[in-house]
């Protein structure tokens, strides 16, 4: 079974959100092969953030480890989106989000001809804590 875990973070204008995640993960023994940046291009302080992210991924490495960096822009009809604040807006990106995980999971079955994952496989739930509202 390929061992490649792809990690999908959101991205604004501060590129130490996504290290300090990756790191944590590290540390805890996951092995991330791949990370996917979701953002929206067009704030200057992304552009940056996602310039500083590149030189972290150069040759497709992490603090020594293999790891590709893939950018995934927020697209809506054809072109990126600009922003998010209409109802429209949240869904195209609502539905460019779910159509990016559709199709990780697809390339997966398609590479692996797995529809169950073994015991022994290290698929695995990760806790996701969420405060009481």
């Amino acid at each position: 079974m390929d061992s490649r875990t792809t990690l999908i973070a959101t991205l604004g204008g501060q590129p130490q959100k996504v290290t300090f995640l990756l790191d944590l993960l590290l540390a805890r023994g996951e092995e991330i092969r791949e990370v996917t940046l979701v953002f929206i291009s067009s704030y200057i302080r992304t552009q940056n953030a996602l310039e500083m992210l590149a030189k972290e991924f150069a040759g497709d490495l992490y603090l020594g480890r293999p790891c590709r960096l893939i950018l995934h822009p927020v697209r809506s009809g054809g072109a990126d989106l600009l922003d998010i604040r209409t109802a429209e807006e949240v869904e195209a990106a609502r539905k460019n989000i779910q159509e990016l995980i559709h199709r990780l999971k697809a390339e997966r079955v398609r590479k692996e001809g797995l529809l169950h994952a073994p015991l022994d496989s290290g698929v695995h739930l990760l806790p996701v804590p969420f405060p009481d509202v």
